[in-house]
């Protein structure tokens, strides 16, 4: 299971331990619970909308939450399985992705967004959280300033792309080590720890977190 952000990864080995996120027969277990009550496993369907058909995976009962991942593709996580015992999980490949078809006319981040607004209608979806994790909370965040008639919530994890005003977009291909580390943190004392201890004595998670954000 690879992790695009290492401060979610931390969050299930955390409640999970190490393997769960690497070894898919242990995140395959954490869908049962302890008293053996199972959390539904994903199932896969496809649907077209605006011509394009897509790939999508869903489980659980509730209220609905769309997952929109990010640019490394679809990967169904522990977290999703916990969540699943909640909510309806419905968690699209997006178009070009996996098994889901490339349209011709999509071109730009508006052009998914708007995609989604009308995957949101096609499945007559209500009261709808949206979830999404690097490039897909980039999406999740345009589609919420187009239309909010069908958005309840809005969790962006790691998100990309966002831009703000008078916020200068930075790019990390040619940042130095040192600014990554420094930019990964708001409070610079984590930073400084980090700087402040020998490359060869670093931990392997500030290691991989470093590696993680200098070649994606």
């Amino acid at each position: 299971m690879l992790f695009r952000s290492h401060k979610l990864q931390r969050k299930f080995v955390e409640k999970y331990g190490q393997a769960a996120c690497f070894d898919p027969a242990v995140a395959q277990r954490l869908s049962c619970g302890p008293q053996g009550e199972c959390m539904a496993n994903p199932t896969a369907s496809e649907i077209t909308v605006a011509g394009c058909r897509i790939n999508v995976l869903r489980a659980g009962q509730g209220a609905p939450v769309l997952y929109l991942h990010g640019a490394g593709g679809l990967e169904w996580f522990p977290g999703l399985t916990d969540l699943s015992a909640r909510y309806e999980i419905i968690a699209p490949e997006h178009p070009g992705f996996g098994k889901s078809e490339m349209p011709d006319w999509l071109d730009t981040m508006g052009d998914l967004s708007f995609f989604y607004l009308d995957v949101l209608d096609a499945l007559n979806l209500h009261d709808v959280h949206v979830m999404g994790h690097s490039m897909g909370g980039w999406l999740a965040a345009e589609m919420a300033i187009r239309n909010t008639l069908r958005i309840k919530s809005l969790t962006l994890i790691a998100a990309a792309g966002l831009r703000v005003d008078g916020a200068e977009v930075g790019d990390f291909f040619m940042w130095p080590p040192e600014q990554i580390i420094r930019n990964l943190y708001l409070d610079q004392r984590h930073a400084d720890e980090i700087l402040a201890t020998p490359p060869s004595e670093r931990s392997e998670e500030h290691t991989s977190e470093l590696q993680s954000q200098s070649t994606i």
